[in-house]
């Protein structure tokens, strides 16, 4: 990640940002959770790390069908995010042992860093 994008996430006009109960944001994000949960398994006790997790778009609705957990490099977009399990993290370089999670999701993060198969093998 750039410091260019770093000051960007950062800003505090992105508080601004819709909330991810907002209808809009419901109607883009649950059947896109229903295609995944046609093709995996998700219970309550399915482990999911939403890596760039943002303000919660995802993890918020994840966190309805699955023990879910969320990681973003940005500080501002976590204070907006409804999900109590989240870090600041680096995908880069995540805080976890191999494994931890039994699926781990990304939405919008890959066009963002500079090494994407490093992100992709830390996941």
């Amino acid at each position: 990640m750039t410091l260019y994008q770093k000051n960007y996430w950062e800003r505090k006009k992105l508080l601004k940002r819709r909330l991810p109960q907002h209808l809009v944001i419901a109607a883009y994000v649950l059947p896109k959770i229903e295609e995944i949960k046609k093709r995996l398994p998700l219970t309550k006790e399915t482990t999911l790390l939403d890596v760039a997790c943002g303000n919660g778009f995802f993890t918020h609705y994840f966190e309805k069908v699955c023990d879910v957990y969320g990681i973003d490099f940005s500080k501002t977009m976590l204070k907006m995010n409804p999900v109590k399990s989240t870090l600041v993290m680096d995908a880069n370089q995540l805080g976890f042992r191999d494994n931890a999670f039994e699926v781990v999701f990304e939405r919008a993060l890959l066009h963002h860093v500079d090494d994407m198969d490093n992100v992709i093998q830390e996941q």
